[in-house]
């Protein structure tokens, strides 16, 4: 287990991030105010239901960062969390654009854009996993297909 979580460190991590975040929401509902066209939209990624969504997803990520899962829930996970993280960073920017007090982007909002940039530089540049390795994926098995020619 501590050998996958070594080697799954990042999602790991993205794991606890995503926790913390469903948590914060959790005990601080109501914490985005929009005054846009899409305050319907934006406010309802503070309910607490969408809490628990998150704290599920959190979870998951946790725990397939800890053992080995079929590669297939891997990357369902990745999306998810894609997913979620951009919904979020998006929101958080739409709500930045409409509110009348500067600055204009705050400062949540640019670290929940580096958060999914880092989610899809990772699920794009990480290192393989066992089965992509024996699909033939992976820099190392690209490394050796050319030394062998």
């Amino acid at each position: 287990m501590l050998q996958n979580m070594r080697r799954n460190r990042f999602w790991l991590i993205t794991g606890v991030e995503t926790f913390f975040l469903g948590v914060f929401f959790l005990y601080a509902p109501d914490f985005i105010h929009d005054a846009s066209p899409f305050r319907s939209v934006v406010n309802v990624l503070d309910d607490i239901w969408v809490s628990v969504l998150l704290l599920v997803v959190a979870v998951f990520t946790i725990v397939s960062s800890c053992f080995k899962l079929v590669p297939d829930w891997h990357r369902i996970n990745v999306a998810v969390l894609q997913f979620a993280w951009t919904l979020y960073a998006t929101g958080f920017l739409i709500r930045d654009i409409n509110d009348p007090h500067p600055p204009l982007v705050a400062l949540s909002t640019i670290v929940f854009w580096g958060i999914v940039v880092r989610i899809y530089l990772e699920s794009r540049w990480g290192d393989p996993g066992d089965a992509d390795l024996r699909r033939g994926g992976g820099e190392g098995q690209r490394q050796i297909k050319r030394n062998k020619s």
